[in-house]
């Protein structure tokens, strides 16, 4: 065979041409994945919005039902909202197995606590939805179970309002009238006369000002709030938000009284930087029963959180929102003037 003297080799990429495809392609994934990442967290935040939507529908079924929104069983059976909303959010085979005579402890009761259920946790969060060593509320406060049983946990929960908050030491609640000055009436003392008490403990009382009270004593000589009870108006009224899967207290157990509900008295999201940063919840000088720092709402969406109110919308609050209009949107019945910002 004879070789064609003039045919040229083929000519490979060089070293150099190579390394600048691969930095081409660096570039662009670069420009790509934040992109994609805020695709992706608007498609998360758009079936959490529908989580908090599904659960105001089925708060409002509950009162047109029953005449009042759910209440807890408190620190007797330790029973919270959750459950007892199951047979308005198409969970009624789960809600047969509850024994509610018997203490959310009781032995017969564990598999229902460990039930993953759809709707009851937020795409966004990043965190395992069955965690360990969670808290039961028996007796007269919680009990760390043991570290190898996990409970389910859920993100959604009800708004005690902008009630003082029991071993808060940062001046949010338990600074007197500086509190009160600085925040509106959810910041002040059990002691103080600017306002009318609203709590004991985590926004517990029968004053509590929010929509819902975990140790079940009760509120206007009832055991559920109603609509009538909502005089700020209902479009002005947080009734559901979001927790966090780390930033939370160890006593949130999907079914039990004492992780059913937050408030507004500390900052949106207080507690997800230095939890993340530590990666754990975070607390420092908190006892294991007063976990105060887990007791406003948060969330792993960027900026801020998302509320369902108690006329059954759904709105995004930014976590820079007053801390005055924040706490009066906590506020059932507070008399403030004010509007969704």
């Amino acid at each position: 065979m004879v070789r064609n003297r003039n045919a040229r080799p083929s000519k490979g990429f060089t070293l150099i041409e190579l390394l600048v495809v691969i930095a081409i392609i660096a570039i662009l994934i670069g420009l790509l994945l934040p992109a994609i990442q805020k695709v992706r967290e608007a498609a998360a935040r758009a079936q959490c919005t529908n989580n908090l939507k599904q659960w105001g529908i089925a708060l409002h079924n509950h009162h047109d039902s029953l005449g009042a929104f759910p209440s807890t069983t408190g620190f007797t059976k330790g029973w919270g909202l959750l459950p007892v909303m199951l047979p308005y959010m198409e969970q009624d085979n789960l809600f047969r197995l509850i024994n509610f005579n018997l203490a959310i402890d009781s032995a017969a009761n564990i598999p229902v606590l460990q039930a993953k259920i759809k709707g009851f946790h937020c795409p966004s969060d990043p965190f395992p939805t069955q965690l360990p060593g969670r808290g039961l509320p028996v007796g007269s406060a919680p009990t760390a179970s043991s570290s190898t049983t996990t409970f389910t946990v859920t993100h959604y929960v009800g708004s005690f309002g902008d009630g003082a908050i029991l071993a808060e030491n940062v001046g949010f609640t338990n600074a007197g009238n500086a509190s009160f000055t600085n925040y509106g009436c959810g910041g002040c003392t059990p002691a103080s006369s600017l306002c009318t008490q609203p709590t004991s403990g985590f926004g517990g009382g029968a004053n509590h000002r929010g929509m819902f009270n975990y140790t079940n004593a009760l509120p206007n000589g009832v055991a559920g709030v109603k609509i009538a009870h909502v005089t700020d108006g209902t479009s002005n009224t947080i009734i559901f938000g979001h927790t966090s899967g780390i930033a939370m207290g160890f006593d949130n157990v999907w079914a039990a009284s004492t992780g059913s509900a937050n408030g507004t008295s500390l900052p949106m999201n207080y507690n997800i930087k230095a939890s993340l940063q530590q990666g754990s919840f975070y607390c420092p000088g908190c006892a294991v029963g007063t976990p105060w720092r887990g007791r406003g709402f948060q969330s792993h969406h960027a900026g801020g959180s998302v509320f369902a109110m108690a006329d059954g919308s759904v709105v995004f609050l930014r976590e820079t929102i007053d801390m005055k209009t924040y706490n009066a949107l906590g506020s059932r019945s507070g008399g403030e003037v004010v509007s969704i910002p």
